[in-house]
């Protein structure tokens, strides 16, 4: 049963007048999972059963009205999200990123969330200084279920501060270490890069390209400025591609260019775009 018509307070007031937490089916109207568990999960007899008497239930599109609100708000970044929130405080109790085509699989996952210590707190022992190494796997772990990459990378950088050899023995560290946002200051990428070679043999043949597309979405999300006048850090790009030169970076004129013509279409500066896209064509077109 999900509530129609109301916005977040509201449901908030309604959960905490009846005593229930507020379940929330974040959604968009292009994700298929979501469509999926809309049509053929959630109203099964099974769920209705366990969610009806436990929680307030809501939707909301993340891409439309109040959705896009509370998708910043909760740094919604998959889709579907299932968030659980406390309608005391209206924070964030626990989430489920991700369907299950199964029912009651999908409760399982649900219960076993619930009863896990909740994300929220996790965060604030991190942020209070707590650092040892079995709270920081859980961390880690809570926050890769969660989808919350940046997150991720900033608490993986702590964990293997001087201890960066771990990623040579450590399948899930080293996908951790992925979503590192900054290659250039974090010591844990820097020791995968340089091992680079070593990684491929034990994770697969493409663990250095994965290594390298960090670079890229690097470049493309450091250098590019979407509320500024002029979208491109054009000083910072040419000093991040010089750096990945001296890095041995496959590709890194290229991955430069391909910021310049993106930032180009941004700002609608159509001279520079085709200068950019002839460039481009002479360059690597052939390639």
């Amino acid at each position: 049963q999900f509530a129609e018509g109301k916005n977040f307070q509201q449901l908030l007031d309604s959960a905490k007048s009846v005593g229930k937490q507020l379940f929330i089916d974040c959604y968009t109207s292009w994700c298929g999972p979501c469509k999926m568990m809309a049509r053929d999960v959630l109203p099964q007899k099974v769920c209705g059963g366990y969610f009806n008497p436990r929680f307030v239930s809501a939707k909301f599109d993340m891409e439309k009205g109040e959705g896009k609100e509370l998708k910043d708000r909760f740094g919604v970044k998959a889709f579907p999200t299932f968030l659980f929130v406390d309608p005391s405080s209206g924070k964030e109790v626990a989430r489920v990123v991700g369907g299950n085509k199964n029912a009651e699989a999908f409760i399982a996952t649900v219960e076993k969330t619930l009863k896990s210590e909740p994300l929220s707190e996790l965060t604030a022992q991190f942020e209070a200084g707590k650092r040892d190494s079995a709270f920081l796997q859980t961390y880690m772990d809570k926050l890769a279920s969660a989808y919350m990459r940046d997150q991720l990378g900033e608490v993986v950088e702590v964990y293997l501060k001087g201890h960066e050899e771990k990623i040579l023995t450590d399948r899930k560290l080293f996908e951790y270490v992925l979503y590192i946002k900054d290659p250039t200051t974090s010591s844990a990428f820097q020791y995968a890069w340089e091992h680079r070679d070593q990684l491929n043999p034990l994770y697969g043949q493409y663990a250095s390209q994965r290594l390298a597309y960090t670079w890229d979405s690097f470049a493309h999300n450091r250098f590019i400025r979407k509320d500024a006048p002029t979208p491109l850090d054009a000083e910072g790009l040419a000093a991040s591609v010089e750096l990945m030169k001296q890095q041995e970076v496959e590709n890194a004129e290229r991955i430069g260019l391909d910021v310049q013509i993106r930032a180009a279409l941004m700002a609608k500066d159509w001279q520079q775009l085709w200068k950019d896209i002839m460039i481009y064509d002479k360059r690597f077109q052939a390639a």
